[in-house]
């Protein structure tokens, strides 16, 4: 994942979803946004991998952008 900008993981809704992998996921972009702040393809890529499962936070780093 480090390497994937454009990684998503689903927590649930089909077959694929990873609760798990999701929960580290997230856990990893909120690192990074907190690494990151002033970088804003960094928070770009935050907010794109939040924008379904968690609208608030993805929506804090494109106004953080």
């Amino acid at each position: 994942m480090n390497q994937l900008s454009e990684t998503t993981i689903d927590s649930t809704g089909h077959k694929l979803a990873d609760a798990n992998g999701f929960i580290q996921a997230k856990q990893r972009w909120l690192e990074q946004i907190d690494l990151h702040k002033d970088n804003t393809q960094v928070l770009m890529n935050a907010a794109l991998y939040f924008k379904l499962n968690n609208k608030a936070i993805a929506i804090k780093c494109l106004k953080q952008a």
